[in-house]
Order: C-alpha cells, then structure tokens, then sequence
C-alpha cells in the first residue's frame, strides 16, 4: 500500500499562504539591501568640491500602474577629462546648461552642490 499523504482544501491554501508570505519577505529584505548598499555609496564617502564643467542633461520619465515620476541626470566633467552622471532634483535640473563651468561638490555618487563661476 502507498503511504499517500492528502492535505485538506485548507490546508493547500495554509501551506500556499505560507510559501507566497516566505518569498515576500524575502523578496522585501532582498530590496531593502541593495537600497541600503546604494545609500551606502555616497554615506561614508569623504565629501569632495571640484572644478567641473556640465557637459549634458538627460532625464526619464517612469510610469507604474497611473503614476508618472521623473529622474534627472547630469552629466559633469571634471578637470582631468572625467566624466561622472549623477542625478539631481528637478530644480538643479533646470537651472543648469550644458556649458556650465563652476565648483560640483559631491559625496561618493551622491550630488549634493554645484556654484557656476
């Protein structure tokens, strides 16, 4: 004879519950991870003011389920030929153009500050 172990209605969606509930929770600490690593970037890192020059803007538009957001991006070069794009609220976005010579201060990849000279 098969030993043939059958489970109840109930108890499939008990156990479905509880597989689904485990891969959410795993999924969550999975996301709240990697937020943390990319804070982490710009947390510690020694806080740094440059020469630099704005060398291009760019900016996509996300839409989730009706919601419409935007991030920012510009590109900075800074003296020594590197280039580095970092995102920036709306504002900055706006008040800065490509040509834009002036001091970038940052931290890590973090934009915290540009003053035009």
């Amino acid at each position: 004879m098969d030993n043939v172990i059958a489970f109840s209605p109930l108890q499939v969606v008990l156990i479905m519950l509880g597989v689904f509930g485990a891969a959410f929770v795993a999924t969550l600490i999975v996301i709240l991870l990697i937020r943390g690593l990319g804070q982490r970037n710009g947390g510690n890192a020694p806080r740094l003011t440059l020469d630099a020059v704005v060398t291009g803007k760019r900016r996509e538009t996300y839409q989730r389920k009706g919601n419409v957001s935007e991030t920012y991006y510009v590109t900075f070069e800074v003296d020594g030929g590197e280039r580095a794009e970092l995102v920036v609220d709306a504002a900055t976005y706006g008040l800065l153009a490509t040509g834009d010579s002036g001091q970038l201060t940052l931290r890590g990849s973090q934009y915290l500050a540009f003053v035009r000279n």
